[in-house]
């Protein structure tokens, strides 16, 4: 346990302080396929939480009965675990009604938060 806490904690603030502050969202209904994709920038931590939230909530609500969703990670800095479980909660709900979720776009440095969190395998699967 302490192989992956201690360097997760340790990269987690050294990426913190790199960081932009604050969080920028934007749903784009014209993705290719009728798909829609979510286009997250900046810093998604805990105090902006209820902006990707309510984002992820907004999407469930527009999508039919099978719906898929492409989130774009390329200006994303960095990622706490709230928005990481978040993300985790909208791609399981996406899975449960039999639409498709797929995270593309992401960094380096976004790769290794999810592969130390744990969340690698299941966010990044098609």
């Amino acid at each position: 346990m302490v192989t992956k806490v201690l360097p997760l904690a340790i990269y987690q603030k050294m990426l913190l302080r790199k960081a932009s502050k604050g969080i920028s969202i934007k749903i784009n209904n014209d993705a290719p396929g009728g798909s829609v994709e979510l286009v997250i920038s900046g810093s998604a931590i805990i105090e902006s939480g209820r902006l990707l939230k309510s984002s992820c909530r907004k999407i469930l609500e527009q999508l039919e009965a099978s719906p898929s969703i492409s989130i774009n990670c390329s200006k994303l800095d960095y990622i706490d675990s709230s928005a990481l479980g978040t993300l985790m909660l909208l791609k399981a709900n996406i899975k449960r009604r039999g639409g498709e979720f797929g995270l593309f776009g992401t960094s380096p440095r976004i790769n290794r938060l999810l592969r130390l969190h744990g969340v690698d395998e299941f966010l990044l699967e098609q």
